[in-house]
């Protein structure tokens, strides 16, 4: 396993080194602003409170550089970390077995580890250790930030970053890791390899962002509708006499006939539905996380499981 990994750095430790570069720097860039921001609020009730319900300084000018620095170099820093764990991971994992396959230098080492298996695990150690550790500061300097953005939430309570911090980003990116092993062991071509893992991942983070919150039940929003309390996902349903939450267009369907045909349908969902706001409440934050998190993990197995089951079977060129 030693050697494999001493292979893996001779031959990816560009990658590594970036991807390890970028992972630290954009973590101490965030640690750094989160200290910036820090002394820069003000402790004022009626700041806070204006800031608050909408993010407004008409009323508290100090708070201008404060939510200068929140929307303008917070937001981009945190901002990048939805998309840079699936573009290092992809990165890293796409030429492992590719620059093998398409150099012909992959017969020998398959032949002497004895299984196939354990190379593959030999020289993906490395790169996936760095990847892990880089991701790692990286989040842990935007979770930071994100304190810092938002002092007065309750991280684990609001949905505010959600998915900008904590576990989520790292198991993104382990997950591009075996997107990316899979298809360059389909593929065997280092640059095609690297163009079409990256353009899997772009599908594969879209998937994940709109299939939350992951079958988690939508509630009916308490408080004032268009109001800020941590609920995440929000939407807008019509609520019957007997609890039941439907769309508009669902609603419709439920007209009577000859109210369909006098064109008063419009009228009817307004007698018979109560038009409410729905969410995912900031309590419900760590399940959602949680189911997050087994979807990336289930990304990950996948990915391993074709990327194993196509080097098993692999006939590389000599």
């Amino acid at each position: 396993m030693r050697a494999l990994a001493w292979i893996s750095w001779r031959s990816a430790r560009l990658e590594i080194l970036l991807v390890l570069a970028g992972g630290i720097a954009l973590g101490l860039l965030a640690a750094s602003t989160a200290n910036q921001l820090r002394p820069l609020l003000p402790l004022t009730d009626a700041c806070v409170a204006e800031m608050r319900d909408l993010i407004n300084v008409d009323q508290c000018p100090e708070a201008f550089d404060f939510v200068k620095m929140k929307i303008g170099t917070g937001g981009t820093l945190i901002g990048l970390l939805a998309y840079l764990p699936w573009l290092f991971g992809g990165l890293l994992g796409s030429t492992i077995v590719s620059r093998e396959l398409e150099h012909g230098t992959a017969v020998l080492p398959w032949w002497l580890s004895g299984a196939r298996w354990r190379w593959l695990i030999g020289r993906s150690i490395l790169p996936l250790a760095v990847l892990v550790i880089a991701l790692v500061v990286a989040t842990v300097g935007e979770g930071m930030l994100a304190a810092a953005r938002f002092p007065w939430l309750d991280l684990w309570a609001d949905f505010y970053d959600f998915g900008l911090w904590g576990p989520g980003p790292v198991l993104a990116g382990v997950a591009a890791f075996t997107v990316g092993l899979a298809v360059g062991a389909i593929i065997g071509r280092q640059i095609l390899a690297v163009v079409v893992t990256l353009a899997v991942c772009a599908v594969l983070l879209n998937v994940v962002s709109f299939t939350a919150p992951y079958g988690v039940a939508l509630e009916v929003k308490s408080g004032i509708s268009g109001s800020y309390d941590g609920t995440g996902f929000q939407d807008g349903r019509f609520q019957g006499a007997d609890g039941s939450l439907v769309t508009w267009d669902g609603a419709a369907a439920l007209a009577p006939p000859d109210v369909v045909a006098s064109g008063r349908v419009n009228s009817w969902v307004d007698s018979h539905y109560r038009q409410v706001t729905v969410g995912v409440p900031g309590r419900r934050l760590p399940e959602v996380m949680a189911r997050q998190a087994v979807l990336l993990i289930a990304i990950t197995v996948l990915g391993w499981l074709v990327a194993w089951s196509t080097v098993r079977r692999r006939r590389p060129r000599s």
